[in-house]
């Protein structure tokens, strides 16, 4: 979790070249998270499980995931740490879950 919560606090900064960027068509989906709520990405929206659908206003790929800024300006991030399994984490609420991603 530390390790995450450190991803989010140096977001400005670029990652390597040689690094693995996440792409956003590599995130779209649903995703089950079993110590946390589970959630659906799109290209433009973020939604919680019973919750209305957030628009998505800016995404910021860094190494194996990607950061989101919704409309409200709440921050989040998505990295993939195995073949279906990802990592939510927010610097801002101090959350992190494990996700595996179900389609």
């Amino acid at each position: 979790m530390a390790r995450i919560l450190m991803i989010l606090a140096i977001a400005a900064i670029a990652t390597p070249a040689a690094a693995s960027m996440g792409k956003i068509g590599d995130f779209v989906g649903i995703y089950e998270c079993p110590n946390g709520p589970s959630f659906e990405l799109t290209e433009n929206t973020y939604t919680l499980t019973g919750m209305a659908p957030e628009k998505i206003a800016n995404k910021l790929a860094v190494e194996k995931g990607i950061i989101f800024t919704l409309s409200d300006g709440y921050r989040f991030g998505v990295w993939k740490t195995g073949k279906t399994e990802y990592e939510w984490a927010s610097g801002e609420s101090g959350d992190a879950f494990t996700c595996k991603k179900v389609n």
